[in-house]
């Protein structure tokens, strides 16, 4: 090889070093057309293109070229570029997430390496420094994570001591984020160190991967915007680079912020997108992952059967993987949604599965999630002593691991199993527990919601006891702050959950009024972030309250005791159903038929009317009995624009939503689940229409007729929203 060819393959190599990838392309197109090429220079070129390939994300097209420059680098017996290639080979392989056969690639290879270079070159060490990353990214897939720390420390090590700071940078990454679950500030500080690594050598494409890294610890810190900051960041940084895999999994990581805060639509078009692009260059494992966030936005819409099918889709691609806590993930959530279905065995076998392949593959922190879900699911099947054993089993993981999210579940599966007993020295004990898990950091929202719930859950218990004011002050106390905690994490479905709570403790505050317009709110957030199954349990909830204003005038009147109201609510019921995340079964639901359409004004008067049955079906002495129920709560109801009121009249519902001078009510038999959309929807269509929203404000000033055009318009906007 010529001094001329040598100094060309040098400039190319650091044009690939800085990410300046379409410039190294230039000059290797140029460079293979030179007469004076010999075989092992252009063996080299092929090698520094598969690496820019594989860095463009461009993985069928960088194997193609490494199968053939296998063949000639065998035929021409260059041992040292048949290694080099098996090296990026097996590195295309773990970003398509095919760890199996990465890893048994590299065990060969890293074999053959001892054979072709003294151990204390500096390309043997360089070698070295890959295979060892690689292995420890191979190993942390399929489960083994002593070997997973051991490999990746020595890569670091081996990488600090020959001074290649791009491959220190990559192996601090990796260690990054095989940390930030257990401590989330560490993973951070490192990834920063890599940062500045990475912005010193100058590749944008590299900066680009760490700043998606911290996005992801930003994320499970619960800084929302900041890692949407450094999700937004990425993308832009490696637009030019049209590397659809790195575009796939950034995608998938604004879809996980924008699930966070409970934009579910926004959600699902990133994940749709990601799994689109991650199809595109055959990323089996980023395919598994996206199906997977795709089956929880399901879940979180109480869609489980859809939830259920993509899980199973993604069950498939992590079996084929062999991708161990991929598929012990797929088995849990599997397991909650049997668990939320009713269906116990199965939801058993689930997360006993799932237990067992994370104890197969040492990760403490999930078989103690496997493990503290067999145990609630053990205690709600009555099986205390099945409970035990796995509470056991769970004391040595929390006995073994210094961790803090291990150390709550452990406390809180102790004081469930401590609630089942009637002794009341062991259920204090259990309340103990539960207030010190409450008053801990939140690092999983979802397991403090639980303590906070079972807690609530014990005070309701020694409410329904005793009857005493101060406990019931503080479970109105204990549930305000649980609404804090929904509000700071964005999670949606717990804030409509709590609302609903709030209302329940309105009714036994006797504060009706208060009772119905927590409910109201609590449908409407559930509504308005596509939570359907949830605003339907809440909405039934609504109808039965509804139904039941004369028992409850009754009590008002009778001055029932505090014990004697909490009997009467379904705070119980409701509570457990909150617990469980149970199923809502909608087919007992009675189907909506709307009756009428009714506008008035301030003083009663009424500015349009229009029926939904035949005349004959609705005579003027119904409709007078709807204006009577109307004008009954109307001075109340115009105090504040935006109210909305639901009241019974016979066996009509009427949702009555106040605009300014105007009060719009719906009328109608049967669910009232979709009429407060219906209602909202329609008000917000009037008020857009600058002609129809002015008509109906003169006629409310001055009682008029409306004109024809108006009465046409508004007969056929209603019909499309209530028909």
């Amino acid at each position: 090889m010529s001094l001329k060819i040598s100094l060309e393959l040098e400039r190319i190599k650091d044009l690939v070093v800085k990410g300046m990838y379409f410039e190294a392309l230039d000059m290797i197109e140029a460079l293979e057309k030179w007469e004076n090429l010999d075989s092992t220079s252009r063996m080299k070129i092929n090698l520094l293109e598969i690496r820019i390939k594989l860095d463009l994300g461009k993985y069928q097209e960088a194997l193609q070229l490494s199968d053939k420059l296998k063949m000639e680098s065998q035929r021409t017996r260059n041992v040292i570029i048949e290694n080099d290639t098996s090296i990026l080979v097996a590195e295309i392989l773990i970003f398509m997430g095919d760890f199996k056969k990465a890893l048994d690639l590299v065990v060969k290879t890293d074999s053959i390496l001892e054979t072709i270079h003294e151990e204390n070159s500096k390309e043997y060490k360089l070698r070295k420094v890959k295979l060892l990353r690689m292995k420890g990214v191979c190993n942390k897939a399929t489960g083994d994570q002593k070997a997973t720390d051991k490999n990746l420390n020595e890569s670091l090590a081996l990488s600090k001591e020959i001074e290649e700071d791009l491959e220190t940078a990559k192996t601090i990454d990796r260690i990054a984020m095989y940390t930030y679950h257990n401590n989330p500030d560490k993973a951070s500080k490192l990834l920063k160190q890599s940062l500045d690594i990475r912005k010193a050598i100058g590749n944008k494409y590299y900066i680009a991967q760490t700043l998606n890294r911290l996005g992801i610890i930003y994320s499970n810190k619960g800084h929302l915007e900041e890692s949407l900051a450094y999700y937004v960041n990425s993308y832009e940084m490696s637009k030019d680079y049209e590397n659809k895999d790195f575009s796939a999994i950034t995608n998938m990581n604004i879809g996980n912020i924008y699930q966070k805060k409970g934009m579910l639509n926004s959600s699902l078009d990133h994940y749709f997108n990601a799994m689109k692009e991650a199809k595109e260059v055959d990323n089996k494992h980023m395919i598994a992952a996206c199906l997977y966030n795709i089956s929880s936005i399901y879940r979180t819409r109480g869609e489980l059967d859809d939830a259920l099918e993509y899980l199973k889709q993604c069950k498939t691609h992590f079996t084929e993987l062999n991708f161990l806590s991929g598929l012990a993930a797929s088995y849990q959530s599997m397991g909650i949604i049997y668990y939320s279905k009713g269906d116990y065995e199965k939801s058993t076998e689930l997360f006993t599965r799932s237990f067992e392949l994370r104890e197969k593959e040492k990760s403490f922190t999930g078989a103690a999630s496997s493990l503290f879900y067999l145990i609630i699911l053990s205690l709600d099947k009555g099986l205390l002593e099945k409970a035990k054993i796995y509470h056991e089993k769970l004391e040595r993981i929390n006995e073994k691991e210094d961790n803090k999210l291990i150390h709550q579940k452990f406390n809180i599966a102790e004081a469930l199993l401590l609630k089942t007993s009637s002794r009341t020295p062991k259920r204090a004990k259990a309340e103990e527990l539960l207030r010190n898990v409450i008053e801990e950091e939140v690092i999983d929202h979802t397991i403090t919601t639980i303590a906070y719930l079972n807690l609530c859950d014990l005070l309701l218990e020694e409410l329904r006891i005793i009857g005493d004011q101060d406990v019931f002050n503080e479970l109105g106390t204990l549930i305000d702050q649980l609404f804090e905690i929904a509000k700071k994490q964005y999670s949606f479905s717990l804030m409509a959950e709590t609302y609903w709570l709030k209302s329940q403790l309105a009714l036994i505050d006797l504060d009706l009024k208060k009772a119905k317009n927590l409910l109201i709110q609590a449908q409407l957030i559930a509504e308005e972030k596509e939570l359907h199954r949830l605003a339907l349990k809440i909405s039934k909830e609504h109808d039965e309250l509804i139904n039941q204003m004369d028992k409850w005038n009754a009590i008002l009147q009778k001055e029932a005791s505090l014990s004697e109201r909490l009997h009467l609510t379904n705070f119980n019921k409701i509570l457990a159903k909150i617990i469980r995340n149970e199923e809502f079964d909608v087919q007992d639901l009675e189907q909506e038929r709307p009756i009428m359409l009714i506008l008035l004004n301030k003083d009663g008067q009424t500015i349009y009317t229009q029926k939904f049955l035949e005349l004959t079906k609705l005579d003027g002495a119904l409709i007078g009995g709807f204006l009577a129920a109307i004008n009954s709560f109307a001075s109340e109801i115009f105090e504040s624009t935006g109210h909305i009121e639901r009241i019974k009249y016979q066996d009509y519902t009427l949702i009555i939503n106040v605009q300014e001078a105007v009060l719009f009510t719906y009328v109608y038999k049967g669910s009232s689940y979709d009429s407060l959309s219906k209602l909202n929807e329609f008000v917000e269509s009037v008020k857009k229409s600058k002609l129809l929203w002015t008509s109906l404000m003169d006629a409310v000033k001055t009682p008029t007729a409306l004109d024809f055009s108006v009465k046409t318009t508004l007969e056929r906007k209603a019909e499309q929203k209530f028909l």
